[in-house]
């Protein structure tokens, strides 16, 4: 087994797989899979995998001080120019992939993530009345 892969069975036929690359080595997640299969450390029915994606959105705080402020817009500007996470992975043409957007707010002395746990509830205004 490779050092640089975990193999994490989640039950229900799901399994997580970590992977830490180098600052030079290309990433290449469709054929790890694959060699992960070839040597029966997972099963995997390439046809009907989903793999699921994180992308950050920084959301800017009215706190956050002027030169903070810019600092980040210049950052979100040269994001803009960098290649999305499923296509550095090379899962761009796979049609059963999932990206979730994650905002992360930052503002004076902090940094926030909102991750819903359930489903948000939606209310009818026939119910408001």
């Amino acid at each position: 087994m490779n050092p640089r892969v975990d193999v994490i069975p989640l039950g229900a036929n799901i399994v997580a797989v970590n992977v830490r690359y180098g600052y030079m080595q290309i990433p290449d997640v469709p054929f790890l899979l694959s060699e992960l299969k070839r040597q029966k450390l997972i099963k995997i029915n390439e046809k009907r995998w989903t793999v699921q994606i994180g992308e950050e959105e920084i959301v800017i705080d009215p706190s956050l001080r002027l030169f903070h402020r810019l600092m980040l817009r210049t950052y979100m500007i040269i994001m803009r120019f960098t290649n999305p996470a499923d296509r550095y992975f090379g899962m761009r043409e796979f049609a059963g992939r999932n990206k979730t957007v994650i905002p992360v707010l930052i503002g004076r002395g902090f940094a926030r993530v909102t991750v819903l746990d359930r489903e948000p509830i939606y209310q009818s205004v026939a119910d408001k009345n």
